[in-house]
C-alpha cells in the first residue's frame, strides 16, 4: 500500500471517523498527511524507521496539535496559520508554545490599553517607535505589531533596557521571548518560509475540524 494511503487509513481508524465526513475529513487528511510525511522524512534522514504503531502515535499527536493550535489562536487573537509559523520560530529560539501563547495574549492586552492611552506598555511602544493603531485609529494586527517589535529589538543591544521593554509589553515572560525577537522581521520571515517548506503550517479549517473530533 502506498505510504500516503497508509497514513490516511491509520488516521481514520484511530479517531473512528464515520463514513460521511465530507469536507472536514478531507481537510484533516490533507494536513495530517503533510505533517506525517515531514516527520517520516526527518526520521529517515536520521536513519530511524517508523513502524505502524509509530505512525499511529504521530497521527494522534498531529490531531492533538491541531486542536491545541485552534484553541490557542482564539485566545491570542491571531490566525492558526500565523500562530503555527510563530510556533516553529519560537521552538528554534527555545521558547515554549505555552510561553508564546501567553506572551501574545499579553501583547493584545497591551495594544488595547495603549490604544486608549493607559497601561505601562504605551511608554514601551513609544520608546520603540511603534504605533499599535493604523491611520484610521483601528488596532493593527497582532502579527504586524509583533514583527515591528522584533525589528526594533534586532537593532538594540541586549541588556536591562531591552529586557524592561519586553516585560512591559509581554509581561514577565517577555524576557524569555528576546532570543526570538532578536531575529528581526527578516529572521521571522525566513523561519516562516522554512515552516511552509516543511509543511508545518496548519490551516484554520483543518484545526477547526480537529477540534470537533
Amino acid at each position: 500500500m502506498p505510504y500516503g494511503s497508509l497514513v490516511v487509513k491509520l488516521a481514520m481508524d484511530m479517531v473512528e471517523f464515520q463514513r460521511d465526513l465530507g469536507k472536514t475529513a478531507t481537510l484533516i487528511q490533507r494536513d495530517l498527511g503533510r505533517a506525517l510525511s515531514g516527520a517520516r522524512s526527518a526520521l529517515a534522514a536520521l536513519g530511524v524507521g517508523a513502524g505502524v504503531s509509530g505512525l499511529a502515535i504521530l497521527a494522534k499527536q498531529a490531531l492533538d496539535a491541531q486542536d491545541a493550535m485552534y484553541k490557542m489562536s482564539q485566545r491570542v487573537g491571531t490566525s492558526v496559520e500565523n500562530l503555527s509559523t510563530l510556533r516553529f520560530a519560537a521552538e528554534l529560539s527555545d521558547v515554549s508554545f505555552e510561553n508564546l501563547g501567553s506572551s501574545l495574549g499579553k501583547l493584545n492586552k497591551a495594544m488595547a490599553e495603549t490604544q486608549i492611552n493607559t497601561g505601562e506598555a504605551k511608554d514601551a511602544f513609544r520608546a520603540l517607535g511603534i504605533s499599535v493603531t493604523d491611520s484610521s485609529g483601528n488596532l493593527r494586527t497582532t502579527e504586524d505589531v509583533f514583527a515591528d517589535i522584533a525589528e526594533a529589538f534586532a537593532g538594540m543591544e541586549d541588556g536591562a533596557a531591552k529586557t524592561t521593554l519586553a516585560m512591559k509589553i509581554f509581561g514577565r515572560s517577555g524576557a524569555e521571548l528576546i532570543p526570538l525577537l532578536n531575529s528581526g522581521k527578516a529572521g521571522l520571515k525566513e523561519m516562516s518560509d522554512e515552516a511552509k517548506k516543511l509543511g508545518l503550517v496548519m490551516t484554520t479549517e483543518a484545526a477547526k475540524a480537529a477540534e470537533k473530533f
